[in-house]
Formats: C-alpha cells, sequence, structure tokens
C-alpha cells in the first residue's frame, strides 16, 4: 500500500503469490546511468550508462568518474535501502538523504573493511596482482539503493527463482539474518566500485593512435569478453567425506551437482537445465578437470562444452553486450557474420559454428599464454583438504568448543579471515607445539590421499568400503584433537576454497589491424606477449597468406569476496541432498 505524501511510495512493492505488483516510478530511467547487469546469489551488478562517447576525444571532458565502471551491492541492502528511503521521507528532512550520492573515497583503510582486507593481503598474493584489480569502496545513500532496486525490477532480468530476493517486507530485512548492513536506517550503504571487464583498457602507446591504420573510433569497438565460472578443478581426496556420499570420491562436484539438477533435487537460482523435447533434463558435459588440465585441446574441450550448455558457467559480450548466455536467445545469421569479419578475419567457418569456433581457438590460447591463473587458481580450490562433510564435523566441533554458540563460532572465523596478513595464516604452521591437534590430522589425510590417487591410477573404481570405513572413522576421532583456534583456521582455508571455486574471471579481446608499430613491439622470441599488472597481453595469430591478426587482451577474476562463517550452519542440510541419490550408480572413475 502505498503511503500518502510519501516521495519514495514510487518504489514500494506489494507481493502476493510471488508476483511483484509495483507502481510508475517518480524518476526518469532515462536520466539515472546505472543499468541493472546482473545478479547472483548475494549481489547485485548495475553498469555505468555513460551520457558521452565510450571513445574520449581530445576536446572532451574526460571527467566521468564512473565511466567503464560497474556498481556491485548486496541484494539484500539494496532492498534494506528502498525500504529505508521509504521510511526516511516521511521521517526525515535530511537532504542528504535525498540527493542519491554515490560517494567512493581517495583511499580507504583496508583494516577498516575486512573484505577489502581479504582481497589486497589474500586473493591479490595468491591468484597474481595482474589478475586480481583493487575494489574501490563505495558508500550509497537509500535514495539511491531505492533507485538501484527498481531499475532491477523494470529491467526484466531477474530470474523467476530469485524474484523473492527483492520482496520489500519490512520484517525480513529489517529483522531478518539477511540485513547484516547496519547502516541504512541512517542512509549509508557499503558497495563497491569495479572496472567494466566487458571492456579492456589499452595504454595509447601499444595501440599506434596516431597511426591512420588505427582510427580512434576503430579502437572504441570490437570488443569480445568471455565470462567463465570454473568451478571446482579437483575431485575431493578427503577421508571425512560422509560414506554415503562416496560419490565425491570419484566425481567432481561439478558434474555431481549436474546429475542432481538433472533429477530435480537441486535447484539454482539463475534457473533450471534446459529440456529436450520438454521431457529430460539435459545435464552439462563440461568437466572442470579439463580446464585446469593445462592442454588446450582439452581446454578447448570445455570451453566446447561450456558453449554448448552455457548454464552460469559462461556468458559472451560483444561490445558490452550479451550474445550468449543461460536463456538468451540465439544469435543472427547477419550479427555473426558482422562479429566475425570485425573480430576474426581469420576464421573460415561461417555461422555460430565459425564463431564458437573463434571464441574457442583464441580464449585457449589466451589461458595457454596465462598458465599461472590456472595454476594459482587450482592451489588456492586445494586448500580444500577436508571436503564439506569435514567442515561440517570441524564446525560442529568449534561450536562445542564454544558452549553452543554459533553466533560465537561464526564471529570467531569471521574475525580470523578480516585479519589474515598473509598466506601462511591461512595454511597454518603446524610445527608449533600447541599445533599438535592441526598436525595430526593434516598428516592422517595426507596419508589417505596418497592411498586414493593410487587407487584412482589403476581405474578400479573405489578402494574396499571397510577400509573407507575405517579412515573415516579414526580421522573424524582426530578431530576432537583441535583447539579453538586451530578449528578456525581449518574452517578458514576451507572458506577460502570455496571462494575460489566460487569465482569467476573474463578473458576480454580485442583486435587491432596490423600496424607496423604494434607488431614490432612484441616480443623477439614470440609472438605473445604475457599480461602485466599494467599492462594487458598480446598474442598474433597468422593464417596462410593473410595478414596476421593482433590482439590484446585482459584475464581478470571477479567475485572473490571472503565468505562469511555463516555458510557452514546450514551446509549439512545442502550436502545431504547426495544421500542414497548414486546407490543404484555404479561409482567408478570418469574415462578422459
Amino acid at each position: 500500500e502505498s503511503r500518502k505524501g510519501s516521495e519514495y511510495s514510487s518504489y514500494i512493492v506489494v507481493v502476493s503469490d510471488n508476483t511483484i505488483m509495483r507502481r510508475a516510478s517518480s524518476f526518469d530511467a532515462s536520466e539515472f546511468p546505472w543499468r541493472f547487469l546482473a545478479e547472483g546469489k548475494m549481489h547485485a551488478c548495475y553498469q555505468y550508462a555513460s551520457q558521452t562517447s565510450d571513445v574520449p576525444s581530445p576536446t572532451s571532458n574526460i571527467t566521468d568518474l564512473y565511466r567503464n565502471k560497474i556498481l556491485r551491492v548486496a541484494k539484500s541492502d539494496i532492498v534494506s535501502g528502498a525500504i529505508a528511503a521509504n521510511h526516511l521521507s516521511l521521517s526525515s528532512d535530511d537532504e542528504e538523504c535525498k540527493e542519491f550520492p554515490l560517494i567512493v573515497p581517495t583511499a580507504a583503510s583496508s583494516t577498516c573493511f575486512p573484505n577489502l582486507r581479504y582481497i589486497l593481503e589474500v586473493v591479490r598474493p595468491l591468484l597474481g596482482p595482474q589478475y586480481v584489480d583493487v575494489p574501490q569502496r563505495a558508500t550509497i545513500s537509500a535514495g539511491l539503493a531505492a533507485k538501484l532496486w527498481r531499475n532491477a525490477i523494470d529491467s526484466g532480468k531477474i530470474a523467476k527463482n530469485r524474484l523473492k530476493d527483492w520482496d520489500l517486507d519490512d520484517d525480513q530485512h529489517f529483522n531478518g539474518e539477511n540485513n547484516k548492513n547496519n547502516n541504512t536506517g541512517t542512509c549509508r550503504i557499503e558497495a563497491t566500485v569495479l572496472f567494466d571487464h566487458t571492456k579492456i583498457s589499452i595504454p595509447a602507446s601499444l595501440t599506434n593512435c596516431s597511426s591512420p591504420s588505427v582510427p580512434t573510433s576503430r579502437l572504441g569497438g570490437t570488443r569480445l569478453s568471455v565470462e567463465i565460472k570454473p568451478k571446482a578443478g579437483y575431485i575431493s581426496c578427503s577421508p571425512l567425506i560422509d560414506p554415503r556420499r562416496r560419490i565425491k570420491l570419484v566425481q567432481t562436484k561439478y558434474w555431481i551437482h549436474q546429475q542432481l539438477m538433472a533429477k530435480g533435487r537441486l535447484k539454482k537460482g539463475w534457473g533450471s537445465l534446459r529440456k529436450d523435447d520438454e521431457s529430460e533434463s539435459i545435464a552439462s558435459s563440461y568437466n572442470p578437470l579439463d580446464l585446469f588440465s593445462l592442454e588446450k585441446n582439452r581446454i578447448q574441450q570445455a570451453l566446447r562444452c561450456l558453449l554448448e550448455h552455457p548454464q552460469n558457467n559462461l556468458r559472451v559480450w560483444y561490445d558490452g553486450k550479451i550474445l550468449i548466455g543461460h536463456n538468451v536467445q540465439e544469435l543472427g545469421d547477419f550479427q555473426v557474420m558482422f562479429i566475425l569479419k570485425r573480430l576474426f578475419p581469420h576464421i573460415t567457418a561461417t555461422g555460430i559454428i565459425g564463431l564458437q569456433d573463434a571464441i574457442v581457438e583464441t580464449v585457449s590460447e589466451v589461458l595457454m599464454n596465462e598458465p599461472l591463473l590456472l595454476s594459482r587458481l587450482h592451489i588456492g580450490q586445494t586448500l580444500d583438504f577436508i571436503d564439506a562433510d569435514g567442515a561440517i564435523l570441524i564446525w560442529k566441533h568449534l561450536v562445542q568448543l564454544c558452549d553452543g554458540d554459533l553466533n560465537k563460532a561464526e564471529n570467531l572465523v569471521d574475525q580470523y579471515q578480516g585479519s589474515i596478513q598473509t598466506m601462511d595464516d591461512v595454511m597454518g604452521d603446524t610445527n608449533r607445539t600447541e599445533r599438535i591437534g592441526l598436525r595430526t590430522l593434516r598428516d592422517r589425510i595426507e596419508s589417505f590421499r596418497e592411498e586414493i590417487e593410487i587407487v584412482r591410477e589403476d581405474k578400479k573404481g573405489t578402494s574396499d568400503a571397510k577400509w573407507l570405513d575405517e579412515a573415516y572413522r579414526e580421522t573424524s576421532e582426530l578431530i576432537s584433537l583441535l583447539n579453538r583456534e586451530e578449528s578456525v583456521q581449518v574452517l578458514a582455508a576451507w572458506l577460502l576454497s570455496l571462494s575460489m571455486c566460487d569465482l569467476s574471471f573474463f578473458v576480454t579481446l580485442r583486435s587491432v589491424p596490423p600496424a607496423p608499430a604494434t607488431i614490432s613491439s612484441l616480443s623477439r622470441e614470440s609472438s605473445s606477449n604475457i599480461q602485466t599488472e599494467d599492462s594487458p597481453g598480446r598474442f598474433v595469430i597468422s593464417q596462410g597468406g593473410d595478414a596476421p591478426v593482433n590482439y590484446f587482451y585482459s584475464v581478470k577474476v571477479v567475485d572473490c569476496d571472503m565468505k562469511p562463517a555463516r555458510k557452514l550452519r546450514n551446509r549439512e542440510e545442502a550436502e545431504a541432498a547426495l544421500d542414497g541419490l548414486f546407490d543404484s550408480i555404479q561409482v567408478k572413475n570418469r574415462e578422459k
């Protein structure tokens, strides 16, 4: 029900039977520069729609602070801010709350913001600063949150399964567990501003802008960006896997989730699996092990599988517009032909097959040129030496050490993650006398890992069930030796692994005509240069007698936030979806 005289009443919705009923907005959408781009489980992203050209000219006013930027905000904070805006318009005359300011401090102290510190002190050193940009901390008003909310609703891009995340329910968002931001009542909501990685920043010295063969207008376009969510590139080796879920010892988590989705036992917020002739759901054949193999033919196979069934694991953008992704309409022949001519003139195939071949070829070339990303990401993922089932057991142990206080246990883990200074703090020094419990647990798990790898190499299925049962019992008993500090460290390492499994990375390409200055600036030893923190990578594709195609590229990681300890609370319920599901399946290694 709208409140009379409320400046923000147009932003309030009535929710009934999961249907959003909304009134016309009181602002002109064409004047609002932030456009809803996409959403994940927890956050929403908005793309800055500049009122001026993307390609600055010498005479233009280049003062647009948010050009080529993305605004990322927790969805629960957007909703809470929209509700707060409605309340504040009735009870407050604070003009600052009504101007919808966006404030980006020039410098933010990492000690004050745990997630920023986490990215600076843990993620960047782990993956490499050339792959992880430092986000800018932003503070937005409740009024701006209201506009962001309305923009998302009007976009038509919100998946049906996620509409409930946008419900404007005062009780749910001000008193419920989702609202972790205490600033909404004072018109202040924390957010982050990121570079828009569907674009690529290239120093003028590398583009040979003065050359008539590379016009400025040309440099502003012909960008193709592939966003990949690779998921876990390993198979668990933990003896702490629950006996009812031993499928995890022989299959990737991604394969397991595909089977659960196909059987209707797991639903994802982004949607559902595509159906063949309205009958059976189609599971993706993508295998993360192929992507992380660092073998070009296997990487290409992984990319082809992702293109065949993108789900939420792959999206392709051209000049900032999405081309390929889950529930995206098929491309027209003219559009495909135009992209191939502009960006991939060396590709002889035509139609969508030609475009897919071009994407597979160029993206695999980039990933082979940047092996550090996949290898370091794999190291981060395999910090999980206990599996989710082990994390559940250790979480229960930590709660016991906290006298049953769930909040206290959560705070211990979150505070520890927010205070991490080096990767040594994540790994833990097991040589210290007081760490005997952690050392004993690690040694036992490492021994099991070595034995299970031998079994996998034999390709004869899993080991004897009795041996697995004994290993599970012995290792579970060792958890009781962990003190509170050790338990917190192990859980922090598992949460970091979870973050590494949930992140995405962009591979963004831009072709440039083969101007002599650009070609000659490449390494003499090879036709490619790897990316650095300050400059993009480069490679040249030559085919037959045709002129070579010179590509600049950028590989950047996104969504690598610190995972909150509250994810441990309901983890047992999530893992229970596997119980007994594969009893009828003969467990064996997947043929390569």
